[in-house]
């Protein structure tokens, strides 16, 4: 598949286009990329991050290069949850904030491989020349059976995590292990635990919007103390996203909601003031609507399939 590289001078853009461009964190576009992005595609004055009409703010003026990773880390993720989409980014950080395409081009080594990410051409020769050969075949050859996966189904599996070569028995195995879980209506509910918001900030993007929502009242106090908590920025930079997307998907979505844990429905022996358990309650709350816990945590996992509850890991639900 031949790559594209995004034009020197965008003016106009496709219907699934997005135009990405470098920002101040206060939103000032007032010149480059950031004018035409307001002339044009629907930028805002004042909002220097995320989606914005038909395009996306990258801040690029924030006190140094290695400090625009966050926010390009966040677009990715934002790229990889709307496959439908693709992103034209420009050569941001190269114009008002006077870096060069060297030192700007590293910080887009995982954009380039993203398939609906297009780089600027300079972006990708820079990046090329810091991988191996075996690097960049082995990861052409992925993309070529990726595609050819995707005209072989009527689901795109743009939104699925495959690591390494693909094994089509393999993929349809993990099929299964969804379907395994959901009930022939449309009962199901989906629960789900901290762990799995910062691993994927986007996943309720992905649960299908016949499904019902619930969300553990413990899990977004436990976010809402991990957006600081956590040492790592890029954690930190994960959970605002979770918590920035949950409160969105509630206004958007009549069938999202917050509960309380019920604690009295927990066996004796087990631990009131856990987390987990308290997760747990939740399901047995609801246990009438077919809940779905969705946990990378194998305790948890162990201890709903002992009480008959449906549990399905972070791993195996992107890769349904």
């Amino acid at each position: 598949m031949k790559r594209q590289y995004t034009p020197d001078n965008v003016t106009e853009l496709e219907e699934n286009e997005i135009f990405v461009f470098g920002s101040t964190r206060n939103g000032s576009h007032l010149g480059g990329a950031a004018r035409i992005a307001v002339q044009k595609f629907g930028a805002i004055m004042g909002n220097g991050f995320g989606p914005q009409g038909r395009s996306y703010a990258i801040p690029s003026i924030v006190g140094g290069v290695n400090r625009m990773l966050i926010y390009v880390n966040e677009f990715v993720n934002y790229a990889k949850a709307n496959p439908d989409k693709q992103f034209l980014v420009t050569k941001i950080g190269c114009g008002r904030a006077k870096y060069t395409e060297q030192q700007v081009a590293p910080l887009f080594k995982e954009a380039y491989f993203v398939e609906n990410i297009v780089l600027p051409e300079a972006f990708c020769r820079i990046i090329e020349a810091s991988l191996q050969p075996e690097q960049i075949k082995a990861k052409e050859e992925q993309k070529k059976e990726i595609q050819e996966l995707e005209d072989s189904e009527t689901k795109p599996i743009r939104k699925f995590k495959i690591v390494g070569k693909i094994d089509l028995s393999q993929f349809k195995t993990k099929k299964k292990k969804l379907n395994a879980v959901l009930s022939s209506t449309n009962e199901n509910i989906f629960i789900i635990d901290t762990n799995v918001f910062v691993e994927a900030p986007l996943v309720i993007s992905k649960i299908e919007k016949r499904f019902r929502i619930v969300l553990s009242a413990k899990v977004i106090d436990e976010l809402d103390k991990l957006k600081v908590s956590f040492s790592d920025n890029n954690k930190r930079s994960m959970v605002g996203t979770a918590l920035k997307q949950i409160n969105e998907a509630m206004d958007k979505r009549n069938n999202i909601s917050m509960e309380l844990a019920d604690l009295s429905l927990l066996p004796p022996e087990f631990d009131k003031k856990s987390p987990d358990n308290m997760i747990l309650s939740l399901a047995l709350k609801f246990s009438k609507a077919n809940p779905i816990i969705l946990t990378s945590d194998n305790g948890l996992q162990v201890k709903a399939k002992g009480m008959n509850i449906s549990v399905i890991s972070l791993k195996d639900f992107l890769s349904k």
